[in-house]
């Protein structure tokens, strides 16, 4: 009898942990690439693998930005 008892209490928890457990209850979706709202073609060329030199300090940061501007909330520019 005391063996009987002694089982019982030891698979006990076996029973219950999966009561115990942390869940994670959230829904989790993959996330997506944004509609594109326009799209920007590079403009400086290339000579080999680097730029020409005269186009190293030429920025392209302000046409960039203008067209993140003019987007929709929750849209992208493909550059």
């Amino acid at each position: 009898m005391m063996k009987r008892k002694l089982f019982l209490v030891s698979i006990l928890p076996l029973f219950l942990s999966p009561l115990f457990a942390a869940q994670d209850t959230r829904t989790v979706t993959e996330p997506a690439a944004p509609a594109i709202c326009a799209t920007l073609d590079a403009q400086l060329q290339t000579s080999g693998h680097s730029l020409a030199e005269a186009d190293e300090t030429k920025l392209d940061t302000a046409r960039i930005q203008k067209a993140i501007d003019h987007c929709g909330k929750g849209m992208g520019v493909l550059l």
